[in-house]
């Protein structure tokens, strides 16, 4: 059986430090493979997600990817976003200056903004400081029996629920806003309901003494640096202060609790700084409750469009070997 061999890399996205992130799989050159051996492969490897670098179908695109859980291919979600982009850049045969690309998926083109301050000193290093901005956000409320349903699959009680909505930027989220911290960390969901309902994010706030912590800042980016006044900057400048803490929850695409999530964090930004709820700059922790150290940096541009922003490493470079169909 012929076979064909394909560039395989590893990207550690959303942590500082390698293997404390969301890895993501991302197949290089993959015109070739069918969506069926797309999706087999993203079950083998068995991560949240595994994307395909594909040759764009857009004039303004840098490239094209596919995103696929180890069930279903999704439209578009966020650390497949930067991850996609950091392998895109590690595979170039010279090291790119370039600031802004525009990846195309299912959804749409997304721009991408890159920090060089960071990039440009570690090329050897495969590290990428990446930004994407979001896509547009769809706010529906949730219907009171789904709601309950919702909050005894999560162990939500209902003194703890501070708000709701279903939030759709290509995937589809029930995002619950509770009250602390503790609450969130001590939640033990019931997968086996959730995979009938559907996925779930849970957020709190932060208490000031963890607000305040400077280990909670990503270590690449001193307190009280400057911020630049151009509009690069505005989508990667000095972080916020770490202001809440997310979960998120997706048995329903075979991962029952995922440790950094992009599109949620976009989704959660837009809607909780539209109600005022949350600043217009702040970071989110998520993946505390596997052992993970995600951090994702949220803020509005000057044109008051949400930029997602977080690191990427490259872990795993080589190739892999793919039998034909």
């Amino acid at each position: 059986m012929s076979s064909l061999k394909l560039k395989f890399s590893q990207v550690d996205v959303f942590s500082e430090r390698r293997c404390f992130g969301n890895p993501l799989a991302v197949i290089h050159d993959a015109d070739d493979l069918s969506p069926a051996q797309m999706q087999q492969i993203a079950s083998w490897t068995n991560l949240s997600e595994t994307v395909f670098l594909l040759r764009p179908t857009k004039a303004s695109a840098d490239y094209r990817i596919r995103i696929f859980t180890p069930r279903v291919e999704l439209p578009f979600a966020g650390h497949p976003t930067l991850g996609a982009c950091a392998a895109w850049l590690a595979a170039a045969a010279e090291p790119t200056k370039r600031m802004d690309m525009v990846q195309e998926c299912a959804k749409g083109l997304v721009r991408l903004r890159r920090n060089m301050a960071e990039a440009s000193q570690g090329h050897e290093d495969l590290r990428f400081d990446l930004a994407f901005e979001a896509p547009a956000l769809k706010i529906s409320g949730i219907d009171d029996q789904t709601k309950i349903a919702f909050c005894e699959a999560l162990g939500i009680g209902s003194d703890d629920l501070l708000d709701c909505a279903k939030l759709d930027n290509g995937p589809v989220w029930y995002a619950f806003w509770i009250k602390s911290h503790a609450g969130l960390m001590g939640l033990k969901p019931d997968h086996a309901k959730l995979s009938t309902l559907g996925k779930a994010g849970v957020a709190a706030p932060l208490a000031s003494a963890q607000k305040t912590r400077a280990d909670l800042r990503p270590a690449a980016i001193r307190p009280g640096q400057a911020a630049d006044s151009s509009d690069h900057a505005s989508a990667l400048g000095p972080p916020a202060i770490p202001g809440i803490a997310v979960r998120a929850f997706a048995a329903a695409l075979g991962v029952n609790e995922d440790p950094v999530t992009g599109s949620l964090n976009a989704a959660l930004a837009q809607w909780l700084m539209g109600k005022a709820s949350l600043p217009k700059h702040y970071q989110a922790l998520q993946g505390q409750a596997l052992g993970r150290e995600g951090l994702i940096d949220l803020r509005l541009g000057s044109s008051e469009q949400l930029w997602v922003g977080g690191c990427s490493k490259l872990v795993i470079q080589g190739h892999m070997l793919v039998d034909a169909d």
